[in-house]
């Protein structure tokens, strides 16, 4: 007999806890959300979800699906296309429950919409109601989610933690966007080579100011990766000018004296057209998105420069006789083209202005890995004045004058150019 005792006061124990625990929770009903625009598996998908989120906090009882099914086939009814609150209040009371949660879940154009209401079933009024967008089907758990929550905080008067569907999540961020942007830099000690004749090529030292307008289309593989295509016109102001001039002597022949005088150069500027490929990567944060890119670029580049120089060949002879002077005067242009390849490091930010335009603002370094010049030379013209009296040059003048002065030879030169550092601002074009 004591062990009957034992057991039944056991059993009070036990159940009659779990009963007082159960009559201060709200028993509510979630029935399936009816589908306008959107397929009926989507509709029932959200329901469940709402359904699970009130099912997670202990404030409510939340009758089971298949007890639902099985009191309103009894009756005729149907879980869905139950949306007014005449339809809730009957359905609440042959459910015994305190509330009902109905719903919609209805496309306009490309977004989606939740509809959600809670309904007294005593009263027969609206007590609650929650809408939550979404911009894609894939999203639907997490708008599910926030909706729910939301109408848990307006019936408990808690302040359970939201989750975000905004921009600064990468839910409802168009994936391929243009990017068009103005860059800004420096290049401190820059290395420039020259050519002055005779064999002769200068190397100058300069600071080099750059700008350029930069095209990047570009496509998120993910959240937080990107590829992108880069494009660019580029447009580099050397300092200078770079002079050149100078006097020299020497004596090829026993008694005889020459002379070399060269022309200056103005200042250079170079167009560049260049093209490549880089990724980014990306973390999106409430409305901005901070990345670092990394690019590699290939260039063409076209120097300008507009000046004629000059090359003097002076020559006295005084073998025998009078002394006689010769001068070859040489006048031409140089044409400069070169090949470069460009590693590119950025750190910068999007901010957000709408779905389709981002403000795009960026700081880094341009390294070169390779830079190479070729020289085309153009000899405007190339003439031999004598004193007056004088005899036709000897052979040893004439051959002297006439020598291979070196232009032609001096065709290629490799150049050395510093980190360029630059500041970048534009916008970007959110397409699709």
């Amino acid at each position: 007999m004591k062990g009957k005792y034992l057991l039944f006061i056991l059993a009070i124990v036990l159940i009659i806890p779990q009963q007082a625990r159960s009559q201060g929770k709200m028993r509510i009903a979630v029935l399936d959300f009816s589908a306008n625009g959107v397929s009926k598996y989507v509709a029932t998908a959200v329901s469940e979800i709402v359904s699970a989120e009130f099912s997670r906090k202990d404030y409510f009882i939340v009758v089971e699906r298949s007890q639902m099914d099985g009191i309103l086939k009894e009756q005729g009814l149907q879980m869905t296309g139950c949306t007014d609150s005449s339809c809730a209040v009957e359905v609440g009371k042959l459910l015994s429950a305190n509330k009902i949660l109905i719903g919609t879940v209805s496309r306009m154009g490309q977004i989606l919409n939740i509809t959600t209401k809670v309904v007294d079933v005593q009263s027969g009024r609206i007590d609650f109601a929650e809408t939550q967008r979404a911009r894609k089907e894939e999203d639907m758990d997490i708008a599910s989610s926030i909706v729910a929550v939301k109408l848990i905080n307006s019936v408990t008067g808690r302040n359970y933690p939201v989750l975000s569907l905004d921009y600064g999540d990468d839910y409802s961020r168009n994936r391929f966007a243009v990017d068009l942007s103005f860059r800004y830099g420096m290049v401190k000690g820059s290395e420039v080579s020259l050519i002055d004749g005779i064999n002769s090529r200068n190397k100058y030292e300069t600071d080099v100011h750059f700008w350029s307008i930069i095209l990047e289309p570009s496509y998120e593989l993910n959240k937080y990766t990107a590829v992108k295509l880069v494009g660019r016109y580029y447009r580099s102001i050397f300092g200078g000018p770079y002079y050149s001039n100078y006097y020299q002597s020497a004596v090829p022949v026993e008694d005889d004296t020459t002379s070399i005088s060269v022309g200056s150069h103005p200042e250079l500027d170079q167009d560049v057209y260049g093209i490549g490929t880089g990724i980014r990567m990306q973390y999106p944060v409430k409305g901005l998105t901070f990345f670092i890119g990394l690019d590699c670029i290939i260039n063409r580049l076209f120097y300008n420069d507009p000046g004629n120089y000059y090359i003097n060949l002076g020559y006295w002879e005084d073998i025998s006789g009078p002394i006689y002077g010769y001068r070859r005067t040489i006048y031409y242009n140089q044409k400069l083209e070169g090949k470069r390849i460009d590693t590119d490091l950025s750190l910068g930010i999007n901010i957000y202005l709408s779905k389709y335009i981002e403000i795009l603002l960026s700081a880094g370094i341009e390294l070169p890995v390779y830079n190479r010049t070729e020289y085309k030379i153009n000899i405007i013209s190339d003439n031999l004045y004598k004193d007056t009296g004088a005899p036709d040059p000897t052979s040893d003048v004439n051959n002297y004058l006439y020598q291979d002065l070196g232009l032609d030879d001096i065709t290629t030169a490799e150049w050395f150019s510093s980190a360029g550092l630059y500041l970048q601002a534009g916008f970007s074009m959110r397409i699709f």
